[in-house]
């Protein structure tokens, strides 16, 4: 079974998702704006060049969502009962891991990818320490990473989202902090996985 911290997890992905809603576009910023503090950002994710070794994506447990898909790595990763209908996750209660799939539909005007990011910052806890990830590419989308932590957490946290078709997509990874290698490999290999549909 899986604790109140693991199913307030999964609340927070479907919570991150739905502020997204409350975005409206803003200008694009000047060249002489300054870069969002506590973070990077890349304009224009790449694609390998083939000179960095290939992730091989993870294929354990199959999460699908409306326009989305993503699995979960091999292992005992478990299915966690459904909290709304736009988000699925697993889980391993052993470790405190979750991976969470939310795809719903987007009522708020697209924006930016900067901004998405921004919003999830912003939707985090008082004391979270984030950082925004280079972004990267969800089967051929750009999408931003955010990764985080609080004080109290056993758990490093990933957010990777994008808006596409009508829909806000994101995929959250809840990681035992106290491995880092594993987690950021676990993060390549399940984001390598995902797919559109």
């Amino acid at each position: 079974m899986f604790s109140g911290r693991t199913t307030a997890g999964v609340l927070l992905v479907v919570a991150l998702a739905t502020a997204c809603d409350d975005a409206r576009p803003e200008p694009a910023p000047s060249p002489s704006t300054s870069a969002p503090t506590g973070g990077s950002t890349s304009p224009e994710p790449t694609e390998s060049d083939g000179t960095t070794p290939s992730v091989t994506p993870a294929a354990g447990i199959l999460l699908t969502e409306e326009t989305s898909q993503v699995n979960a790595p091999d292992g005992p990763w478990e299915r966690m009962d459904d909290i709304v209908t736009y988000s699925s996750a697993v889980g391993r209660s052993d470790v405190g891991e979750v991976i969470a799939l939310s795809d719903r539909e987007n009522f708020a005007d697209p924006v930016a990818l900067d901004k998405q990011a921004a919003i999830a910052v912003q939707g985090l806890p008082k004391d979270a320490v984030a950082d925004r990830l280079d972004d990267v590419l969800l089967d051929g989308e750009p999408a931003y990473v955010v990764r985080w932590t609080t004080p109290a957490d056993q758990v490093i946290q990933y957010d990777v989202g994008t808006q596409r078709a009508g829909r806000v997509v994101v995929v959250h990874l809840d990681l035992r902090k106290d491995d880092p290698d594993t987690a950021e490999s676990t993060v390549a290999a399940v984001l390598a996985s995902f797919l559109w549909h």
